[in-house]
């Protein structure tokens, strides 16, 4: 059985229609299963943005929780260093003036800063308590130039022990942004 070439052609031009058929109907499929995966792709980027906005969002605020916390803190640890700062400032300013009136100081104490708060207005309180050993002029030179050397401070009381000797109580007052 011979074929003539006519046949041969037409059979030859069916199986390559069947066989680019099959091949437009795989290529068809992977088409639409390339279009479903990048859809699904899509779906999970967006997913994962949303996500990772979110942690983003969490970790903001915990890390702003965290400053706040260790602004707290640090405030904190320096009130200390601060009052201790003016606690030693007021005392200086004693020793200086008493040593100027040729007193000698035998004790001197001071419980540091106490906050106060007159109205709306934050003041420091410092308490100083003293003791010095002098003639009677120079304890009287001596409160009148601390009188005048410490000008928020006030002279609460002073007693004396014998002709020599007397305590001194006192306290300044200043702004709570600023130490004496």
């Amino acid at each position: 059985m011979k074929l003539s070439r006519k046949t041969l052609f037409i059979i030859a031009a069916g199986v390559l229609i069947i066989a680019l058929a099959g091949v437009g109907l795989v290529y068809s499929e992977k088409v639409d299963e390339q279009t479903q995966l990048n859809k699904q792709l899509a779906l999970k980027q967006s997913e994962l943005r949303a996500v990772q906005l979110e942690q983003l969002s969490t970790e903001q605020t915990e890390l702003e929780e965290q400053v706040s916390q260790v602004t707290a803190e640090l405030e904190a640890a320096k009130a200390p260093f601060s009052e201790l700062a003016g606690s030693s400032t007021t005392i200086s300013t004693f020793l200086e003036v008493a040593e100027a009136n040729g007193l000698e100081v035998t004790e001197i104490k001071s419980p540091g800063p106490a906050e106060g708060e007159l109205g709306e207005l934050p003041y420091w309180v410092v308490p100083l308590t003293a003791k010095v050993k002098g003639d009677t002029p120079s304890l009287v030179s001596f409160l009148l130039e601390l009188d005048s050397s410490l000008v928020t401070g006030v002279i609460k009381s002073v007693t004396t022990g014998d002709n020599t000797s007397a305590e001194i109580e006192l306290v300044v007052y200043t702004y709570r942004g600023a130490l004496p």
